[in-house]
């Protein structure tokens, strides 16, 4: 399964941090923290149980596409958590997604 975060800046930031929250029936496809490339910019990414946490040192106006990829563990209804955005020197800058729901089946 794939998480999609779609993240619009209207302007250049520097020390931007994402979260982005599972249910608690997926586990991350990537176990271990460390440095890749997320929709086309480099980010340190650090894996926990309930969640995973991008940080970018600098991230450039317009829109990116942050995609997390979890295999589906066990059947049943979970709540999906928000994602959040924020910049670490502005905090006034900042945003969330909405929760939801989503139901596994056998």
């Amino acid at each position: 399964m794939r998480i999609r975060n779609i993240v619009t800046s209207d302007r250049d930031m520097d020390f931007v941090q994402v979260r982005s929250q599972h249910a608690a029936c997926l586990e991350p496809l990537r176990q271990t923290s460390g440095y890749q490339w997320l929709g086309g910019r480099g980010a340190y990414l650090a894996m926990h149980d309930a969640s995973a946490d991008l940080f970018f040192d600098c991230f450039r106006k317009g829109t990116s596409t942050l995609d997390l990829d979890y295999y589906v563990t066990r059947a049943g209804r979970y709540s999906l958590g928000i994602s959040t955005v924020q910049c670490a020197y502005t905090p006034a800058f900042s945003g969330h997604s909405a929760g939801g729901n989503m139901e596994v089946g056998e």
